[in-house]
């Protein structure tokens, strides 16, 4: 995913002097973290860097420039906000549609609140259509794969890759949620012999148990497979089933890359 996604390079492309405001450092009680970015013009904002008075300062200081900048921020009384943390913001106007998105005018790399997730999904049915809806603003990479025409032969959003095929990237997570449980077991004994951070499979605890003692007789470790997937509290039509998904991979992946408190 482009480190300030489709719509800032669209906004970038439509408004040429509009100014790039990222954190690059944060340090204590802040509403974002390092990354948060927002792309600010005379009348427009895209993104942001955790509202309040903070942004509504990054906002003045950004409109005013027509030179690279970095500026601190005491997230207190001073501001009135309570957060107690410091931000340090650096500022990029007039940012060029096509700059270099893994280096800022300051010579620092790119910082990323979470490193996007590769996603690989089996299966372009009701569920796996919910999911590429929902993904668009979430650091997820999605690739679905299906060996079926008339379910590929589907709009699909901007930025996700479907195929017949798996592609040759190697993904961080694997969900598999085919038409058919013969296809699913086939799926997970590939993806078990060398298991990504994540694979998980759509189905209930019955089909846990059956696809486990199948897996062991194949001579393979199951416990690397998660199934049940999501909540099924939630519901069970596929933009819920979707939503609860997702939320169980974000919630495991970001906490990969949280400091312990």
């Amino acid at each position: 995913m482009n480190r300030w996604q489709p719509q800032g390079v669209e906004f970038v492309a439509a408004q040429p002097d509009a100014c790039l405001a990222i954190i690059v450092e944060a340090l204590g009680s802040t509403p974002r973290n390092a990354g948060a970015w927002m792309l600010i013009n005379a009348s427009q904002t895209l993104g942001t860097i955790g509202g309040g008075h903070l942004e509504q300062a990054v906002i003045q200081h950004a409109r005013q420039l027509t030179q690279p900048d970095e500026q601190g921020y005491n997230l207190g009384t001073a501001m009135n906000q309570c957060c107690g943390g410091w931000v340090r913001v650096e500022f990029w106007p007039s940012v060029p549609a096509d700059a270099d998105q893994h280096r800022l005018p300051s010579g620092r790399d790119w910082p990323q609140e979470v490193p996007d997730l590769a996603l690989r999904v089996y299966g372009a049915g009701h569920v796996g259509r919910a999911l590429a809806g929902q993904v668009a603003s979430l650091p997820i990479e999605l690739e679905i794969v299906d060996g079926r025409d008339a379910y590929l032969d589907y709009p699909w959003p901007a930025g996700v890759r479907a195929g017949h095929q798996a592609s040759d990237a190697i993904p961080d997570a694997v969900l598999v949620m085919t038409h058919s449980h013969a296809l699913d077991l086939e799926i997970c004994q590939a993806h078990l012999a060398e298991p990504p951070w994540f694979i998980g499979l759509l189905g209930s605890r019955s089909k846990s148990v059956k696809f486990a003692n199948q897996l062991r007789r194949l001579g393979l470790d199951p416990s690397p497979l998660v199934c049940p997937i999501g909540d099924k509290t939630l519901g069970k039509t596929p933009p819920l089933v979707a939503l609860s998904i997702l939320h169980h991979l974000m919630a495991l992946h970001v906490s990969r890359f949280q400091e312990p408190e």
